[in-house]
């Protein structure tokens, strides 16, 4: 499968989607630029599917139906946007499958000295293992399970990390196994382990900076779009084009990197799109949360087109459904909060103007202040050698110690280590409820 003027892209692109697209005999079996409106002016899209994980391992296909996309990238060139979607589908697709010789089994009990414990992360209350249809089990450090081989970056020493943290489908000994949910949060692809690494532990970070904003309800400082967004530039046209309610929002924590989350609110609270970014650079992570909230907004038009309506919380299961719920008026007042803070100084803005490119200073500098911060940051290597010889490498980044992300009702991470951190941090009290509204994070 060839895409149509792909002359106009890089030789190394080129290559890339030559050897790994295919309608019948590739790892991507389907790659398309998804049309745009009017209001979706300078962006691109592609979509993404690969080929049937299960017959690859069993020589059968999945008994449950394979979505149409399970990738999805945009960005503001098609060079860009088309990196984005083929970074995405080759990292799902790597974490969706594993060998024996990738993990191994032991309990935490059986470790002499486990730097990492199953404890430092951070999980549920006391409460939600008490109720008898909670889905998830108390760690156990008796409890023989499936570890992957990881490396911490603060020592360059291997870790043992839980392998149902590292994959998607990691299969439980027993039901005694399950102590965290299977989630995509730190997997990452790049054309070095480095910078893999570095987008993943840049996700963790976002992530735990969202979630934790989120539960504790807490209203982040405005930053006025003229200071990041570069005037004449695509990214200020798309903005300008859209007609759109546009707000940036400076997510400080602990870790002190830049967190900003962008929000875009369509005509009548009609939908909410969200997009996130964390980077050195303040004007990266801007440009990246804007460029993640237009490709929601069309997820949402899409969802629009479709016939699709908002659905009660106690039916919201998935990422879609949080954007869904989004999708009626009144549930807009959930997310009021968020836009009620103060400007951020320009002067504080200026400070965060990271300079270096390459990858390997990025990562130092990224795991030198997550240290000072006090926590780890480790990382598993999930490449496989058919995606290594076109330079595409995989891991799984965890930072043990910081909030997840959760999706869907009544399985929120509500240990709440973490957020009493951040309430020091901020000299804050913890509130005497957390935010369980359902968020609209995509």
């Amino acid at each position: 499968m060839r895409l149509h003027n792909q002359t106009e892209l890089s030789e190394k692109l080129q290559n890339v989607i030559n050897q790994l697209v295919d309608s019948k005999t590739g790892v991507i079996t389907r790659l398309h630029e998804v049309p745009l409106q009017a209001s979706e002016h300078e962006l691109h899209i592609y979509t993404a599917g690969c080929s049937d994980i299960n017959y690859l391992l069993q020589l059968q296909h999945g008994v449950r139906p394979k979505m149409e996309a399970i990738a999805s990238g945009a960005g503001l060139s098609k060079e860009e946007a088309l990196w984005s979607t083929v970074g995405e589908a080759c990292e799902r697709y790597i974490a969706t499958y594993h060998f024996a010789n990738e993990s191994f089994v032991a309990s935490e009990k059986s470790f002499s000295n486990l730097p990492i414990k199953l404890a430092d992360y951070i999980a549920f209350s006391k409460e939600q293992y008490q109720q008898t249809s909670f889905p998830f089990l108390p760690v156990d450090s008796e409890a023989d399970i499936h570890w992957a081989h990881g490396v911490c970056l603060n020592s360059q020493q291997q870790v043992p990390i839980p392998a149902q943290l590292v994959w998607l489908n990691q299969h439980f000994l027993t039901g005694q196994e399950r102590f965290f949910p299977q989630i995509s949060t730190g997997l990452a692809a790049g054309e070095s382990i480095a910078h893999a690494a570095l987008t993943g532990l840049r996700e963790v970070i976002e992530r735990d900076a969202f979630t934790s904003y989120w539960l504790l309800q807490k209203t982040p400082r405005r930053i006025r779009p003229e200071l990041l967004v570069p005037a004449g530039s695509a990214l200020e046209a798309m903005i300008e084009r859209s007609g759109l309610t546009l707000d940036l929002l400076w997510l400080e924590t602990d870790i002190q990197v830049p967190s900003i989350l962008c929000l875009l609110q369509l005509p009548e609270c009609r939908g909410l799109a969200v997009g996130m970014s964390t980077h050195l650079n303040a004007a990266v992570a801007a440009e990246k949360a804007i460029v993640e909230a237009f490709h929601t907004y069309n997820w949402i038009l899409e969802m629009r087109r479709s016939g699709l309506t908002s659905l009660p919380r106690e039916q919201l299961r998935d990422f879609e459904h949080h954007v869904r719920f989004y999708l009626q008026p009144e549930n807009h007042q959930y997310v009021a909060f968020l836009r009620q803070g103060a400007d951020l100084d320009a002067a504080e803005l200026s400070r965060h103007q990271f300079k270096v490119t390459d990858h390997d200073s990025h990562l130092a500098e990224l795991t030198k202040r997550i240290a000072n911060a006090g926590f780890r940051s480790c990382y598993v290597d999930i490449s496989k050698p058919e995606f290594t010889e076109l330079s595409i490498y995989a891991v799984k980044a965890v930072i043990p110690g910081l909030q997840p992300l959760h999706v869907g009702v009544g399985t929120e991470f509500l240990d709440d280590r973490r957020l009493r951190q951040l309430c020091d941090y901020w000299q804050t009290s913890l509130p005497a409820s957390l935010n369980l509204e359902p968020h609209p994070f995509p």
